[in-house]
């Protein structure tokens, strides 16, 4: 009850016509008494569990788990990890020429359920969008944890200036699953910001079909280990990815983005632009990766990534990687890393 109190408050914010619409998920469970009205969604779009969608969502996001999984080796810890962690999986599912004109928050709240608890508790929101061809959506997810028993409310939401040690803290482990149908457009915020007695690994993973648009814009800070693994696959001529991130590594922690860009056919563009802060002894990492694939001519990619380092004991690893498999293209890449003068 207590745990309901402190998110019904959290959901308190903005109202009126231009208010995003707001999904609650807690523990990776949607809170339903916490979500906005679904009967305001405009025609033909469904938001919630996988077990309840109608045949013809259940089928689509099935489609997409198949084919989204098949490409995550077994080897990959994180997601073999989920499929044993995982509730259900929530639906969002945008129809053919559908424009939701309102921005779909999705707020994931892990929250503890036994206090002083000497092993990490565990969340599993997972997530399948599919946009149908024509169809726009803008949708922002954001990670947050309550405060422990003994954890006050800043450092729950990422401040304070412990080292995360004490507690078993929280574990979250998150997927999103996306396919975007001919000219489809999504913009997707991925926002990180547990506590620093806490670790989340997120995963989005996206197929972009034909003259569609994906852009994804990530956020890590607060957590003593935080890392977003984007891949994005390119798999219809004038498909476009962008990727932009934000990483905070401060005290000890850890804030990491791993990206895939896969130009998996000809004629597809994509662009890049990762920004990190390292202080205090915080660590940043940078993996970028963008392929070019065999066949896949006539195709654009930029990607920078530029860091700031703010103290002698903080460290910044950037690991731009460019893989061309063809001469018909045009592409970029770099990595700047700098401190401030002592002026």
């Amino acid at each position: 009850v207590a745990n309901s109190a402190k998110v019904s408050e959290m959901c308190t914010g903005d109202s009126g016509e231009n208010a995003p619409f707001r999904i609650v998920l807690q523990n990776g469970e949607i809170s339903s008494s916490l979500c906005d009205d679904l009967e305001s969604l405009p025609n033909g779009v469904h938001i919630g569990p996988l077990r309840s969608a109608p045949q013809h969502v259940q089928e689509a996001a099935e489609e997409v788990l198949v084919d989204r999984l098949s490409l995550e080796p077994a080897s990959h810890f994180f997601s073999s990890a989920h499929a044993t962690m995982l509730m259900d999986r929530i639906v969002v599912f945008v129809p053919q020429g559908v424009e939701l004109d309102r921005v779909l928050h999705v707020l994931c709240v892990a929250a503890p359920t036994e206090p002083n608890a000497s092993v990490a508790q565990t969340s599993a929101p997972s997530f399948v969008y599919v946009l149908e061809p024509q169809s726009t959506a803008r949708i922002v997810e954001t990670h947050v944890c309550l405060a422990a028993s003994g954890e006050d409310a800043g450092s729950a939401s990422g401040g304070g200036d412990s080292d995360g040690g004490g507690r078993g803290g929280l574990f979250e482990n998150s997927q999103s699953m996306v396919r975007l149908g001919e000219g489809a457009v999504l913009e997707h915020g991925l926002v990180s910001e547990l506590s620093e007695s806490s670790v989340h690994f997120g995963l989005a993973s996206v197929q972009a079909l034909a003259d569609s648009r994906y852009s994804a814009t990530t956020v890590s800070v607060g957590a003593q280990v935080s890392r977003w693994d984007v891949r994005v696959d390119l798999d219809g001529g004038g498909a476009h990815g962008e990727v932009y991130g934000l990483s905070i590594g401060d005290q000890a922690r850890v804030s990491d983005l791993h990206s895939k860009l896969n130009h998996n056919v000809p004629g597809c563009t994509s662009d890049q632009l990762q920004k990190n802060i390292a202080l205090a002894r915080g660590r940043t990492v940078f993996c970028g990766h963008v392929l070019v694939d065999w066949g896949a001519r006539n195709s654009e990619s930029a990607q920078l990534c530029r860091s700031l380092l703010l103290s002698s004991d903080a460290r910044v690893d950037a690991m731009p990687v460019l893989v061309i498999n063809n001469q018909d293209v045009v592409a970029t890449h770099g990595a700047t890393i700098t401190d401030l003068s002592e002026e």
